[in-house]
């Protein structure tokens, strides 16, 4: 019985961490966050994040939907573990001619890694989402 059991409780944390990591790596249509009463957003790594520099996209919608690009985002990373080791930012993420932001984010090792974006609406911060992940 107790073989049983622990054989269940293994497949279940086996099967929790794969989906957490096909949720966080990509192979998704993103996460969608509400960011206040007018906007929300969506971020996803159209690629599976790597070693080297993996793109962030964030996309930031109305009300109604429709795609916008008037606020403005600054992200800063590191790793969690190792604290001011491989910081960067805060610094202002450009916006491609999408109305996309894109984020270069440079993962220099193996590892915890979490991203801080921080959503601003004419000089007020509205939002911050922070994105862990595990390379």
């Amino acid at each position: 019985m107790k073989k049983v059991f622990l054989s269940v409780a293994v497949f279940v944390v086996v099967a929790a961490t794969t989906v957490f990591v096909l949720v966080v790596h990509g192979g998704t249509n993103g996460k969608k966050i509400i960011l206040d009463a007018n906007y929300s957003a969506q971020y996803v790594f159209p690629e599976k994040p790597k070693l080297g520099t993996s793109i962030l996209k964030v996309t930031v919608f109305g009300k109604s939907g429709e795609k916008v690009g008037d606020l403005a985002l600054s992200a800063s990373y590191d790793m969690p573990s190792m604290r001011g080791h491989h910081a960067f930012g805060p610094a202002p993420v450009a916006m491609n001619k999408n109305s996309d932001y894109l984020l270069p984010v440079h993962f220099a090792m193996p590892g915890d890694w979490e991203i801080v974006l921080k959503f601003q609406k004419n000089g007020e911060l509205i939002h911050t989402e922070t994105i862990l992940l595990d390379l």
